[in-house]
């Protein structure tokens, strides 16, 4: 089901990483992220939004992404969530709306 996704995530991931000139890494996979989060929602049915750079009331710092999960906030992610795996943050907003 998310095998797609997370093929073209590594493919967009790879390609910007491979140029001769490379950007900061964490920008590099901003595209590819919205783009996997979008793709994995999409095939388990699920309409998720991320919202870059949005500040949070009481919380410091400012998190890469807040995730919408039909229109309802449901986590805010660094893009470093990927290294904790991205079945992680779905199981975490899954639970967190029921």
């Amino acid at each position: 089901m998310i095998y797609k996704p997370l093929q073209d995530f590594a493919n967009a991931v790879s390609a910007k990483m491979s140029q001769l000139t490379v950007g900061e890494p964490e920008d590099q996979l901003r595209g590819p992220f919205e783009n996997l989060i979008q793709d994995v929602a999409k095939a388990i049915g699920w309409n998720i939004v991320c919202t870059g750079e949005t500040p949070l009331p009481e919380r410091l710092g400012i998190p890469d992404y807040a995730l919408h999960l039909n229109k309802c906030l449901e986590k805010s992610s660094s893009t470093p969530c990927l290294s904790d795996g991205i079945t992680r943050c779905f199981q975490e907003s899954r639970h967190s709306s029921d």
